[in-house]
């Protein structure tokens, strides 16, 4: 049930409406590799290309940072509670819908932009690079990605 609750916690995010001041970013996630210990599953021998949607945190009701990825075969999100993901580890809900169902935590990082750039209703493009480690609830899996994100109205 509770992956039931997660799944609906994501999609009515995606879903609620938005006042005009709200905004969010999509694009293109691409895997470019992987390192560590990934036995049961290499994420570049996947799809290493996907659909992006990246939500920030806006109104006082929509404190979370988001990150949706579609490759036409998964969909995996991740979710940081009040925050917003820059330059250091962050521990981040997460899911993935493959062939399976996993539920758990893994730690994103944006490596660049370093500083991370304040994202406001005026940013009209973002190009990241960084990490998430514990991928696919691998212990110590990490793959390094590639987000580019262009401006979007909600």
């Amino acid at each position: 049930m509770t992956r039931f609750f997660s799944v609906l916690t994501f999609c009515l995010l995606l879903l609620t409406p938005a006042s005009a001041a709200e905004f969010h970013f999509s694009g293109h996630f691409i895997i470019k590799g992987a390192t560590g210990p990934c036995p049961d599953w290499n994420p570049t021998g996947y799809s290493s290309s996907a659909v992006a949607r990246f939500l920030v945190p806006g109104e006082p009701d929509r404190p979370d940072t988001v990150i949706i990825v579609h490759t036409g075969r998964a969909m995996n999100g991740w979710r940081l509670a009040n925050g917003t993901f820059n330059a250091s580890w962050k521990l981040a809900e997460s899911f993935s819908v493959f062939d399976d169902w996993f539920e758990g935590e893994e730690l994103v990082w944006f490596h660049t932009p370093n500083p991370f750039p304040a994202i406001n209703a005026n940013t009209s493009f973002l190009n990241i690079v960084g990490y998430m480690l514990n991928w696919g609830g691998q212990p110590g899996c990490r793959i390094n990605f590639h987000l580019t994100l262009t401006q979007t109205p909600l």
